[in-house]
């Protein structure tokens, strides 16, 4: 005969919050129950509480108090070999700082390893400063959460996340995204190696994709030029603070300009570091590419402003100097535009974060 039913959690919903769960899954040796609340009235709609508890299998009277859930909501994530016996998932991030709590549609896979993994619904960041509803899996252990993947990463909504594991211990997750005007996609991922293998490669579509939300990502941020302007203000003010430095000279470049000119441009550069005070430790493209090879970050981070200054100086040049237009002023209003245009393109979303 079954067992007396136990009360282990009487969580509250205010009126017109929607519940959903509790959903169920078993470890090796413990049960976990889920549930989530979101709240669609008042001043507090559109956010969600989620929650779990667990006990050890055959003593709900030993229910841990409810806890919120939360995972990263970043989808830079810090991945590593996760070796704990467990699911055979591949690299997992841990739980990071920042986090988010809106989480639904958790659906719990059972297993008898002592570990329980969810596929959830959740909210977190996507390109260009914006959020999207995504797909991830969360991974339990000792009534814990421990490690976390993010799955999906588009700009459509995805949703009714479904998770499995084989005899092995592999994973299989299916779910679904909003696709163009014609509908939606289900969406297949597994741990399985020969799956890897066979959809680990990117196609021609893949490629253009990148190529085209980067260009439009580019394009975009360079909009934030107006913006720019201020920072040619000290430089420009330098330049004339410097003018007994440029005294006249038969040759087309002088000492004093020269001098003037580092003065000038080094100014700018110290007002531009300012404004962009996340640019040292922001990697270029990494707002519209949602992956980048961590071999290539510091790279980017040093090539990028470096490439930035060879091409304003050279267009500069370029205009001036090399048509015979000795003219210092000319040349560094030439300079600044060039890379502040460059800068804005490039840096655009740390523009509008300082804005």
């Amino acid at each position: 005969p079954s067992s007396s039913p136990t009360i282990v959690a009487q969580p509250k919903a205010a009126m017109g919050s929607f519940f959903s769960g509790p959903i169920m899954g078993l470890s090796q040796d413990r049960v976990y129950l889920f549930w989530s609340i979101e709240i669609r009235t008042g001043l507090a709609a559109g956010s969600v509480d989620s929650r779990y508890l667990s006990f050890p299998l055959g003593d709900p009277n030993a229910a841990s108090p409810p806890t919120q859930l939360f995972i990263p909501s970043d989808y830079h994530l810090p991945y590593q070999t996760w070796l704990d016996q467990g699911f055979r998932a591949g690299q997992r991030a841990p739980l990071t700082q920042p986090r988010t709590g809106k989480i639904t549609q958790i659906y719990a896979h059972s297993s008898d390893l002592p570990e329980l993994v969810t596929i959830q619904k959740e909210m977190v960041q996507f390109t260009m400063r914006n959020t999207a509803y995504q797909i991830g899996t969360l991974f339990f252990r000792d009534g814990q959460p421990t490690s976390y993947q993010l799955l999906s990463f588009t700009g459509g909504e995805s949703r009714s996340p479904y998770i499995t594991s084989d005899a092995d211990h592999w994973l299989y997750a299916a779910w679904l995204e909003r696709g163009d005007i014609n509908g939606f996609r289900i969406m297949y991922a597994s741990t399985q190696p020969d799956l890897v293998r066979t959809y680990a490669q990117l196609s021609a579509e893949d490629y253009q994709t990148l190529a085209a939300q980067t260009l439009f990502g580019l394009i975009s941020s360079a909009l934030l030029f107006p913006f720019i302007l201020m920072w040619m203000i000290v430089p420009l003010l330098l330049y004339l603070i410097t003018i007994p430095l440029r005294r006249r000279s038969d040759q087309d470049i002088s000492t004093g300009a020269i001098i003037s000119l580092i003065i000038a441009i080094g100014g700018y550069w110290v007002v531009k570091l300012g404004f962009l005070g996340g640019m040292t430790g922001y990697v270029p493209f990494s707002a519209w590419l949602p992956i980048i090879p961590a071999w290539m970050a510091f790279p980017l981070q040093i090539a990028i402003p470096i490439l930035i200054l060879l091409i304003s100086l050279t267009i500069a040049w370029l205009f001036t100097y090399r048509r015979k237009n000795p003219s210092s002023l000319l040349f560094l209003i030439l300079y600044l535009s060039v890379d502040g245009l460059l800068s804005a393109a490039i840096y655009g979303p740390l523009i509008l974060a300082t804005n």
